[in-house]
């Protein structure tokens, strides 16, 4: 986290040092009276705003007030309208998730960056900067001065908070543009004084790096469980057949009575030390780990990556087990949903 902090707080330094005609008053602040109370009915104001081309509006929705106002008052606006528009094509909300409530830790990380950013503006200020006067018209020593600084500032957490984040949310929005179906990701967090902010890019680099995790965690126990089943066929126990092996013995399906699941387990152990701390189903077919889904760190991964079960259609006996990327509405399903989509597979 400290690195992203680090590299959101680079790419607002950078943003107050930019020059052109952007808007030189900043009446058009917004205040937390403005914002609106439910995230839900913020994010809806956000993409409206996207929809209108209010690209102003839609940037005040990403930084805190000051923060906003001096980027304007550095010609940054013109410069985000150029960088963000083009873009024509009305999106339409359809669905609001909520992933889950974070916690202090997470909020914590919020009120980190917003101070952090806020800090690095205020070297800018100290040293005159202005749409006048930018770090070219600096000599050798005030640049040195200032990017050790600002340096410092992203190398080490702040001893102090210039904001008080009260509640923060993972947030996917579904929705659709052009008739084809869509989502993006967002952090939301309600900021003392400021209202709702969101964070889009951090959100999803992290969802993806999670979800690669989850997905890495599915192929590792797949290959453990492959290893564990091989000792077995060695000692002539029969392996064979279409089955799930579950960590929730309770849904374990039409294991061969060869298999003592005790000793299964403690032999996919030697190969997966984590196996205790990892809800799972496998779907063994012909001996092998045909398809693997976990629950990984409040993820979902797969193995084969981002795939689901599906039956081939062609009337040939299920000695293999087929597999499909997801659609948009199954990424989300949870580890129960997706074995009921196996037990369905296997009828």
């Amino acid at each position: 986290m400290k690195k992203i902090i680090a590299a959101l707080a680079a790419f607002a330094s950078a943003c107050t040092l930019m020059t052109g005609c952007g808007k030189d008053d900043s009446s058009s602040s917004k205040s937390a009276s403005s914002n609106p109370d439910s995230y839900e009915d913020a994010l809806r104001d956000m993409f409206e705003a996207s929809n209108d081309e209010d690209l102003e509006k839609v940037a005040k929705y990403m930084y805190p007030d000051e923060l906003y106002d001096f980027m304007i008052e550095l010609g940054y606006g013109e410069d985000f309208i150029e960088q963000t528009s083009g873009d024509t094509k009305k999106k339409e909300i359809t669905e609001i998730i909520e992933e889950e409530e974070l916690e202090e830790d997470a909020i914590k990380e919020f009120e980190t960056m917003l101070t952090t950013m806020d800090d690095v503006m205020n070297v800018y200020r100290e040293h005159g900067l202005s749409k006048e006067k930018t770090m070219d018209d600096l000599d050798e020593k005030e640049k040195a001065e200032i990017l050790e600084k600002i340096g410092e500032l992203q190398d080490g957490d702040a001893d102090h908070s210039n904001y008080n984040v009260t509640k923060a949310y993972d947030v996917t929005v579904k929705y659709t543009q052009d008739g084809e179906d869509d989502e993006d990701c967002f952090y939301a967090f309600y900021v003392e004084d400021e209202g709702w902010l969101f964070q889009q890019s951090m959100r999803k680099y992290i969802k993806k790096s999670k979800k690669q995790s989850a997905n890495a965690t599915a192929s590792s126990l797949s290959k453990a469980i492959n290893s564990a089943l091989i000792d077995f066929d060695m000692n002539d126990i029969d392996i064979y057949g279409t089955y799930i092996i579950s960590s929730d013995r309770s849904k374990n399906k039409d294991v061969p009575l060869d298999i003592d699941i005790d000793k299964l387990d403690s032999q996919i152990k030697k190969y997966f030390e984590d196996i205790d701390e990892t809800d799972y189903f496998c779907v063994v077919s012909d001996g092998s780990a045909g398809y693997v889904a976990v629950y990984y760190k409040s993820n979902i991964g797969t193995y084969p990556a981002n795939s689901i079960l599906e039956k081939s259609g062609d009337g040939e006996p299920d000695l293999y087990v087929d597999s499909r990327i997801m659609k948009t509405e199954e990424e989300n399903y949870s580890l129960d949903e997706l074995y009921d989509v196996i037990v369905d597979y296997m009828k």
